[in-house]
């Protein structure tokens, strides 16, 4: 029998690597920047997205996240670098 993840290994959602980024959470979403851990410091250099649905493990932030455009996407990010809005 195929191993049937491997059959669509190809198709399946590789999650981005936000490992290097500072985080932090609100309400209903999640916003990042890798420039500094101070977010007053952020300006332009951020992003954020609504989260779905969050998993973590071994240090780690697994989230479904809106593209805000109708679009979902996976990212993990390292809870180390979790910081205080």
């Amino acid at each position: 029998m195929t191993d049937i993840y491997k059959l669509f290994e190809q198709e399946s959602w590789k999650p981005e690597d936000y490992t290097q980024a500072y985080w932090y959470e609100e309400t209903w979403g999640v916003h990042w920047s890798e420039d500094s851990s101070n977010p007053d410091e952020w300006e332009e250099s951020y992003s954020s997205d609504r989260v779905r649905e969050v998993t973590e493990k071994d240090g780690y932030k697994i989230a479904t996240l809106d593209d805000g455009c109708g679009g979902r996407y996976q990212a993990i990010f390292d809870l180390s670098k979790k910081i205080e809005a």
